[in-house]
């Protein structure tokens, strides 16, 4: 096989094929015109576009990939007819660098629908959110049944000793798609009516207390029942 286009997308494909030699492919070189700085050793460049067809025939390859940009259409359908009169496989690997960042991630819809993201998003596949779901209620489970049991008693007597108040403070907060969800952790503040204010360092709402679980995180643990929430409605959804 022999790759058109020394560019970003090539030297991907060229990484695969030679990071993966079980998968049976022979590299060849690349070919291209060069107008731009390639992307690849020079000393892989076999020769010009106008060197690639003579080349083909000659060493019988089996399959070309087109990892130009899509704006060389000429190239492209002419090559594609090339590939169809000789019996060759004709691969679309479309360099797309100059209108996409080098972390898109692609997807398809429907099996046959290519959708272009312009950051990775490793939850939009459906087995990384079902491991990632399994992980949340598995290890939100434990925590809840061994380390809260203990932990619980303490923090809630030394919270009622210091001051007055719930031992759980419940806020609003900004999830998925901006949508709001409750949130739950220990209180470290004394009752105030400007719980929307962001702590500050020396806030004198803070408790004692309030301190020493900020600076350990023992607040968030509650978060755990979140977590647990949220996955097993998720799983319920995922399982309709």
């Amino acid at each position: 096989m022999v790759i058109v286009g020394a560019t970003r997308s090539g030297k991907s494909l060229h990484q695969f094929f030679s990071n993966y030699p079980v998968a049976g492919y022979q590299f060849m070189g690349f070919f291209d015109d060069m107008d731009e700085q390639p992307h690849v050793d020079p000393q892989l460049i076999l020769g010009k576009l106008s060197d690639l067809k003579s080349f083909c025939k000659t060493e019988a390859i089996d399959e070309i990939y087109f990892a130009l940009p899509l704006s060389h259409q000429a190239q492209l359908q002419d090559l594609a007819r090339f590939a169809d009169d000789n019996f060759i496989y004709f691969r679309m690997a479309p360099d797309f660098g100059t209108v996409i960042p080098e972390n898109c991630n692609v997807f398809l819809i429907n099996s046959s629908i290519p959708i272009l993201t312009a950051r990775r998003e490793p939850l939009g596949i459906s087995l990384n959110a079902y491991l990632k779901r399994i992980f949340d209620i598995v290890f939100s489970s434990l925590v809840i049944l061994t380390i809260f049991p203990i932990v619980l008693p303490i923090i809630a007597l030394a919270i009622k000793t210091e001051s007055r108040g719930p031992i759980f403070f419940k806020q609003l907060r900004p999830g998925r798609k901006n949508k709001l969800f409750e949130c739950y952790k220990f209180r470290t503040m004394h009752v105030n009516n400007n719980t929307e204010l962001q702590a500050s360092k020396n806030d004198s709402r803070i408790t004692k207390v309030g301190r020493i679980l900020r600076k350990t995180n023992l607040d968030e643990l509650p978060q755990f029942f979140n977590v647990l929430l949220v996955a097993c409605q998720w799983w319920d959804r995922a399982q309709t």
